[in-house]
């Protein structure tokens, strides 16, 4: 959201930015340039996100805030209240803003209209962008694929096509991350978090494995910047001690820094989203840790490859990489990187 956050302040818009608590979303903001206070209305964790807790805090946290998010609404009673994605304070801030009687604002989802049609890869993200796209009086589609994906569904009124606002702060973060310096040469990124991935043990242990044998490969580094959560559920499983000797381990990495680390790996190994798209911005292969995507978009370049969870498929997708580095001159599927400035033009717009 900094890039509508900067676009909304540069045409005189009041706003307010309010963090649920999941993640601490001053310090990713702070990143980015921007230093307006965010109001928390639940304190957010010191480390990490409240996403690595278990399902049933998690159920905890989303009632909550849910709660709180309407009382704040309904008391401040904005113009619009925007929610980006698909987390757990995406769905929050949809059921609590738009759940209301009396209603008197308009709400608006950005990057709406992703979906891998599997309730269950990823999860909970598909439920939570399905229950907000619903409930929305206007959306924010990235990409021409995420407005069909709405029209099926029946939602053909105020969808906008803009761009994906990952392409936009992939612009910001390298001009934050000029000066930062990058202590790797040659290397593979790691990048695991997914839920689906790190509570399965059969699954978390096929990618260390494949981490382990592409190790033995390559003549560089395997760089793996950890997730807190990730980290626990490898130590669970009794898998820890061979990621530390297959990779260098270090902890995650502020977003304009892990950024550059991206922009200069020679393959990423990743079951996230947002930096399937954020690969193909800075072109730069994504082996996909996954089954399903919300994002065939960037399938459709050479820089993201489905493997699955399948330890051959994975290694040799990231050798013939290695051995043949993928060129080309087509145009980004998920944007121009002014998402950013053309929701802030709808905005004014649509609340005019």
């Amino acid at each position: 959201m900094a890039s509508v956050i900067l676009a909304l302040k540069k045409r005189g818009v009041e706003y307010k930015i309010v963090g649920t608590g999941q993640h601490k979303v001053d310090e990713i903001l702070n990143n980015l340039g921007i230093v307006d206070d965010v109001e928390y209305i639940l304190p957010p964790p010191l480390k990490g996100s409240i996403s690595g807790a278990s399902m049933l805090q998690g159920i905890a946290f989303s009632i909550d805030a849910l709660r709180r998010i309407h009382k704040k609404i309904v008391t401040e009673r904005p113009n619009l209240v925007l929610y980006h994605g698909d987390t757990m304070t995406t769905v929050t801030a949809a059921l609590g803003t738009n759940i209301t009687w009396g209603k008197r604002w308009k709400t608006g989802h950005v990057e709406a209209g992703l979906r891998s049609y599997c309730l269950w890869e990823p999860f909970p993200e598909e439920i939570s962008r399905v229950i907000a796209d619903h409930l929305s009086d206007v959306l924010f589609a990235p990409t021409e694929r995420a407005k069909q994906n709405l029209q099926r569904e029946g939602i053909v009124k105020n969808v906008y096509v803009t761009g994906n606002t990952s392409v936009d702060a992939v612009k910001l973060a390298l001009k934050r991350a000029r000066n930062i310096e990058i202590p790797w040469n040659e290397y593979i990124l790691v990048n695991v978090h997914r839920f689906e991935n790190i509570k399965s043990k059969k699954r978390l242990r096929t990618i260390v494995s494949a981490v382990e044998e592409i190790s033995r490969k390559f003549d560089g580094d395997v760089v793996w910047p950890m997730h807190s959560t990730t980290e626990r559920m490898l130590k669970s499983f009794g898998l820890w001690e061979i990621v530390e000797n297959a990779a260098m381990v270090t902890d995650a990495l502020p977003y304009p820094k892990f950024i550059k680390a991206l922009s200069r790996a020679r393959v990423v190994l990743t079951d996230g989203g947002s930096i399937q798209e954020e690969s193909v911005t800075l072109k730069i292969p994504a082996v996909i840790l996954r089954k399903r995507t919300e994002r065939p978009e960037g399938l459709e370049t050479p820089y993201n490859y489905l493997v699955g969870i399948d330890k051959d498929k994975i290694v040799k997708s990231v050798l013939k990489i290695l051995d043949h580095p993928p060129r080309w001159k087509g145009m980004n599927p998920y944007g121009d990187g002014r998402a950013g400035e053309k929701i802030a033009d709808l905005v004014l717009k649509y609340l005019s």
